[in-house]
């Protein structure tokens, strides 16, 4: 399972690109710190995570993208 960690401008197009391929939106589990951008995602189809640990646990490969300034406070929480 591939998990996206930040769905807004770039994670978002990233995901729109991932559910059009043999990936597929079954393959796919997504988190935001903001619902709103979460929810978005989960209207196309993928799986939504609780909160970070919890996409980190259930995915195999792990996207971040998330903006700089927070990248290491991510880094801290998920390791």
């Amino acid at each position: 399972m591939i998990g996206i960690l930040g769905v807004g401008k770039i994670g978002f197009t990233l995901l729109e690109g991932l559910v059009g391929n043999p990936a597929g939106t079954g393959n796919i589990i997504v988190f935001d710190i903001d619902p709103e951008k979460t929810r978005r995602a989960k209207e196309i189809g993928v799986t939504t995570a609780n909160d970070e640990i919890d996409l980190v646990e259930r995915a195999d490969i792990v996207v971040l993208a998330v903006i700089p300034q927070v990248i290491i406070k991510v880094l801290k929480k998920i390791s």
